[in-house]
């Protein structure tokens, strides 16, 4: 297990990266520095068992929980951002372009104006000005497998974004 930035490169630990997995216990095709979509932070502790592995402090989320802004950033833990409209009874993200996103929103009995003015400021200090963000009213949020819902839908080829930023 390695954990790595955009460039390949490893993490220190207390920053987020992404997980690479190598498995040789496939012998006719084994999985060789493998991206699993995963995002981490490692922890500075060793391991108690002693085999000095790396530990794994928190899970950030999934590659695809990322926006991607026009700049190449990665986003993630927008959940954070929803913190203050409490009016605002669930959410999903949906980016198709890099310069856009679109926020469905299912309002809540009370739901005001100020829950979007207050989402949108805090959208746009983690997005920046030149995000373009839309706002759908629905009434319901559609739900994959056993239930849950995607916060976030993005449409961008994260992998292709994050590969033209490593190093060759």
């Amino acid at each position: 297990l390695e954990v790595v930035n955009a460039q390949g490169e490893p993490v220190k630990p207390g920053e987020v990266g992404i997980v690479v997995g190598t498995a040789f216990h496939k012998f006719a095709m084994p999985f060789i520095r493998y991206q699993l979509g995963d995002r981490v932070i490692l922890s500075d502790e060793k391991c108690p068992c002693g085999r000095g592995l790396p530990v794994i402090q928190s899970i950030e989320g999934r590659m695809d929980d990322l926006i991607v802004t026009k700049d190449g950033r990665f986003v993630g833990r927008l959940d954070e951002a929803f913190h203050e409209s409490f009016g605002i009874k669930m959410s999903q993200i949906i980016q198709k372009q890099l310069d856009s996103i679109i926020v469905k929103i299912v309002r809540g009995k009370n739901f005001s104006q100020k829950d979007i003015e207050k989402l949108d400021a805090q959208l746009r200090k983690r997005l920046g000005v030149d995000m373009d963000i839309k706002y759908e009213y629905v009434e319901e949020i559609t739900r994959v497998g056993r239930g849950k819902y995607r916060f976030v839908i993005s449409e961008i080829d994260i992998g292709k974004i994050y590969e033209s930023k490593k190093i060759s």
